[in-house]
């Protein structure tokens, strides 16, 4: 490894100028694991500054003690700007989230203090300092790797691998949009920060609930807004929030819609066989049969016989 001048820390070889690279990957790589994207032009101003500090070592625009001073410098501010990442974000991120950006904050750290060591001995030492940073680093990243293979969703994110555990698709449930319906507003910033990371998670948690509620055995009680927030056991401000930016219906178009789809499934099971539809409205919980004929149209574009007709059929 140490014949490979893009590695090597010593700076009287300029090719290992290159390796500054890995400090803007890896912090935007922590700001992506934690859903904190930046916009391009702050990604670009990264590599900018990134790129002229090679230009300077490369082509030794500056003596050796600069270079010195200047990787000194470069390591020690993104290790703050890494270090205050993870603590801001401590309190809205999982447990098993924690540990793997300690240990990714800790190989940091790791390489870091041992590149900015080597500056400081001989070039005899150099080899033997290479050698104990990647061995050791080594054992580092498998503890990492055996630990994202624990936890995959690490990798993969919660919401992708929620998804493809349960074969279901946020887009296939129509009340909610994938995207914001419009732009996150400076009021909301503080609760984004702590829903956008478990927001499709808690989203199926929604369409679950709602699935349970309202269950064919399990139908006395109307489901409103507060008996979804105990369910879920999130903040009210929180489900505002996916209400709000995620939600393709107002609160009440929403409640509406659930009471409607219920009431498609007790068609499919072949309901009116036996009963009215004054008795399927008040089973849907809807106070009159012309708001029930209005939201069962507004939903699902028929009423409710033109429904249970092509079922029969």
């Amino acid at each position: 490894m140490f014949n490979f001048d893009i590695i090597k820390f010593n700076p009287q070889s300029s090719g290992y100028a290159f390796g500054l690279f890995m400090w803007p990957i890896y912090f935007l790589f922590f700001k992506r694991l934690l859903n904190k994207n930046s916009k391009q032009i702050k990604k670009l101003v990264h590599f900018f500054i990134c790129l002229i500090i090679i230009i300077l070592f490369v082509f030794d625009f500056i003596n050796q003690l600069v270079k010195t001073l200047v990787l000194i410098s470069y390591t020690l501010t993104y290790f703050i700007f890494l270090t205050y990442l993870v603590i801001n974000s401590h309190n809205n991120i999982t447990s098993e989230k924690k540990i793997f950006l300690y240990l990714m904050l800790l190989i940091a750290v790791y390489i870091g203090v041992f590149a900015n060591i080597s500056l400081l001995r001989s070039n005899n030492d150099n080899f033997i300092m290479l050698k104990i940073l990647f061995d050791y680093s080594a054992i580092v990243w498998g503890f990492i790797l055996c630990y994202v293979f624990i936890k995959p969703d690490l990798l993969y994110g919660e919401t992708s691998l929620i998804q493809t555990i349960n074969k279901l698709k946020i887009d296939n449930f129509s009340a909610w949009s994938v995207n914001a319906k419009s732009k996150i507003q400076s009021i909301d910033k503080k609760v984004s920060d702590k829903v956008e990371p478990h927001l499709n998670a808690i989203i199926l948690k929604i369409e679950k609930t709602v699935k349970e509620h309202y269950d064919i055995s399990n139908t006395n009680v109307e489901l409103t807004f507060e008996i979804l927030k105990n369910n879920l056991q999130i903040p009210t401000t929180h489900l505002d929030y996916i209400f709000k930016y995620y939600c393709r219906y107002s609160k009440n178009d929403f409640f509406n819609y659930c009471k409607i789809k219920y009431a498609v499934d007790l068609l499919n099971n072949n309901y009116l066989s036996k009963n009215t539809i004054q008795t399927l409205v008040h089973k849907c919980h809807f106070k009159s049969k012309s708001s029930f004929y209005n939201s069962f149209k507004k939903f699902t574009g028929k009423n409710p016989l033109e429904i249970y007709s092509s079922l029969k059929t």
